[in-house]
């Protein structure tokens, strides 16, 4: 019936049976049918009253079955032409949400920093772009940038889906600078209302280590690594692990140990 409707408005015979087929392709879970017949109707049928429509449901689809590339091409097209479509935020969210699953860094940047200040304050979207943009920065290497990003989103959306994340973010930035005893303060938080994060945890223990071990306090450092090691034996974070045991073992005089973890760290680096 809204199809009908539609092709009362002004929507060609062949755009509403293009339509209805992708409809009926994701009903029955096709995703990558209903993608590409939007496609269609994006190259072909541009013309159409429905065009709003049918390019947010290209974006969606997109950033379902496609790459990041290709949802950000349309979705900008989609804020280009319909700045001002109710559907404009869902589209803004898709297309951060896709870059940043993708961790591609550097479109994240590209994308988040020019859309961050049209975003209303208290807004999901101000929410998730704040997150995505001090994260990129944050995974490019840009620490000094990064940090106020992470203070604003920590301080602005405390109930954010993205807080633990955020949490860990800001005191791993704090590390990356240097900035041990600060670090350490978020780190020992995270520690004690994150515990159920267990993704972080590896690399929040890695990092109180590195405190530790920066204002001397061998032993609290060690104790961290070897839950790290024993816990999360898997994490990408082991053989770093594995390498500053060794040096804090060297540093205490414990030679033989030192040398087992240094042997440990160059296995997990050698796969």
């Amino acid at each position: 019936a809204e199809l009908e409707n539609q092709s009362a408005s002004g929507i060609t015979a062949e755009a509403l049976k293009l339509s209805g087929v992708a409809l009926i392709h994701e009903r029955f879970g096709n995703i990558r049918g209903a993608f590409a017949i939007y496609q269609e109707l994006e190259a072909d049928h541009s013309t159409s009253t429905n065009r709003v429509q049918n390019l947010y449901h290209l974006v969606r689809t997109a950033a379902l079955v496609s790459s990041g590339a290709e949802t950000r091409r349309h979705a900008e097209e989609f804020l280009k032409t319909f700045p001002a479509s109710p559907q404009a935020q869902a589209v803004r969210r898709i297309l951060l949400t896709k870059l940043h699953g993708e961790r591609d860094h550097q479109a994240c940047i590209e994308v988040a920093t020019p859309m961050l200040d049209s975003l209303k304050p208290d807004s999901p979207e101000r929410d998730l772009c704040l997150h995505v943009l001090g994260a990129a920065l944050f995974h490019s290497g840009r620490f000094a940038d990064a940090l106020p990003l992470l203070e604003k989103h920590a301080e602005a959306h405390p109930d954010s889906p993205f807080a633990a994340a955020t949490a860990w973010l800001l005191a791993a930035d704090l590390t990356a600078l240097g900035r041990w005893q600060e670090a350490a303060v978020l780190l020992d938080a995270f520690l004690e209302q994150h515990a159920a994060e267990r993704e972080l945890l590896p690399l929040v223990l890695l990092d109180r280590a590195k405190c530790h071990h920066h204002e001397k306090q061998f032993h609290e450092a060690l104790a961290k690594l070897t839950r790290l090691v024993s816990e999360f034996p898997e994490s990408e974070a082991t053989g770093e692990a594995f390498h500053l045991t060794g040096e804090i073992e060297s540093q205490l005089g414990a030679k033989d140990k030192a040398i087992a973890a240094h042997e440990s760290a160059l296995g997990i680096a050698g796969k």
